[in-house]
């Protein structure tokens, strides 16, 4: 518990570190030092298939974080919407059920987003889409759990933030790339943001079994006396 504890103190500050040295030589090994606090955060949690996919999410945000510091925009785009489409899927194990308005919804924003982005794509243009879809679906799969489980709102929202914070970080990202200027700054912490939100997701699901199981033998001792 103290190690989490010091391990949840040193995220903000390797997050400012990155801010301070992004634009120096150091750069590309300070960026994925802020997920690997996190991942090291989820690693000693019990083995559960939830864990596993973002565990798996942020070991690849961390390659894709040194592969787009170098310069290979295309690789570390695939890998972010992989990272993405686990994510989607440890939300969508959380909650079956399709929610389609919600989907109906996202969607018309991605396409809205998309149409902005469009005449600016150039040969990018069906990367972009299928990347504009895969945000839809992370979305989707995010606010479908506050949908099914709105009074575990404590939860879910965590969930929900993260996705958010993660397709900003996307939406930031080629906006700066295609539109107007958006500070890096402001584009990467969304994106740390994003991916804590994710981790501590996590640990309230794990709150939440350890919680249940506590329960399971005073519940068991009441039907004894009963």
């Amino acid at each position: 518990m103290h190690s989490r504890k010091l391990l949840w103190a040193s995220f903000p500050i390797a997050v400012i570190s990155y801010c301070i040295t992004r634009t120096t030589s150091v750069g590309i090994i300070v960026k994925p030092i802020p997920i690997l606090i996190l991942a090291a955060i989820v690693w000693p949690l019990p083995s559960r298939l939830t864990k596993h996919l973002i565990l798996t999410g942020l070991s690849i945000s961390m390659v894709g974080d040194v592969i787009l510091e170098i310069g290979y925009i295309t690789a570390a785009v695939a890998l972010f919407s992989l990272v993405m489409l686990l994510y989607a899927l440890t939300f969508t194990l959380d909650n079956l059920k399709c929610h389609s308005k919600i989907a109906f919804a996202f969607l018309a924003f991605g396409f809205g987003l998309y149409c902005l982005l469009y005449l600016y794509l150039g040969d990018q243009r069906i990367s972009g889409a299928i990347y504009q879809l895969i945000i839809v679906i992370m979305l989707w799969r995010a606010a479908a759990l506050i949908a099914i489980s709105p009074w575990q709102l404590r939860t879910t929202i965590w969930a929900f933030g993260g996705a958010m914070g993660i397709a900003l970080n996307g939406i930031l990202y080629a906006v700066d790339l295609y539109l107007f200027p958006v500070h890096r700054d402001l584009v990467i912490t969304v994106y740390y943001l994003g991916q804590m939100a994710i981790v501590v997701y996590l640990l309230q699901i794990q709150m939440t079994i350890e919680k249940q199981q506590q329960l399971k033998p005073i519940r068991k001792e009441n039907q004894t006396y009963a």
